[in-house]
């Protein structure tokens, strides 16, 4: 998966069809979905989980917050650690900081990579930093699964390997670890891209 992660950072950055992606994302879908979730600001302590660019953090970083990501990849934490207050790179599965370090955990785009029971592993790796914690993750639905055909068809996106799961599902996951007060939220953006979002707190 090393590999995979590595190709897709640096598809993201050579690729013009990858770089209209980020290039929207970044102007409008990553704002758009942080409004699922309470209105964060001020001198709030956040940490991105598999940050990759941290294009969540660079909004509330923007906003006040104080800002860290965490990403397995060293390249793309070198190219991203300007834009957020502090980038570690790191393990999502044992997270190197201590108990309730943090007021918001996050992650977007994430989960999905990864089975059930490694998503268990990571949100309850969250919530043990975090006081709250926030996922986003796609609907895996057919939009999705055209966007990354034509990904890997034009060079772009390498990890392919993508699991569909509920809302209940991952809401489950995250009373299993002690998160309550739930809310779930399914975002779209472009009229098509939807994005699902569960946020828990302890």
């Amino acid at each position: 998966m090393g590999n995979s992660w590595k190709s897709y950072w640096s598809s993201t950055d050579t690729r013009v069809f990858e770089k209209l992606i980020q290039r929207y994302k970044s102007k409008k879908g990553y704002a758009k979905l942080l409004k699922a979730i309470p209105e964060i600001e001020g001198d709030y302590k956040t940490l991105e989980v598999g940050a990759g660019k941290a294009w969540l953090s660079r909004i509330l970083r923007a906003r006040g917050c104080h800002t860290m990501a965490i990403d397995i990849e060293p390249s793309v934490a070198e190219t991203s650690k300007h834009f957020v207050d502090s980038y570690v790179v790191g393990d999502m599965f044992h997270l190197p900081f201590e108990d309730n370090s943090f007021d918001l955990v996050l992650s977007c785009g994430l989960i999905e990579h990864f089975t059930l029971s490694e998503v268990n592993l990571i949100i309850k790796e969250m919530a043990r930093v975090g006081k709250s914690v926030a996922a986003w993750y796609p609907t895996c639905g057919l939009e999705w699964k055209a966007m990354w055909f034509l990904r890997n068809l034009f060079g772009g996106n390498v990890v392919t390997h993508t699991f569909k799961y509920s809302t209940s599902e991952i809401c489950d996951i995250f009373s299993s670890v002690g998160l309550s007060s739930l809310r779930s939220k399914t975002t779209s953006f472009a009229g098509i891209f939807r994005y699902l979002c569960v946020h828990g707190v302890r």
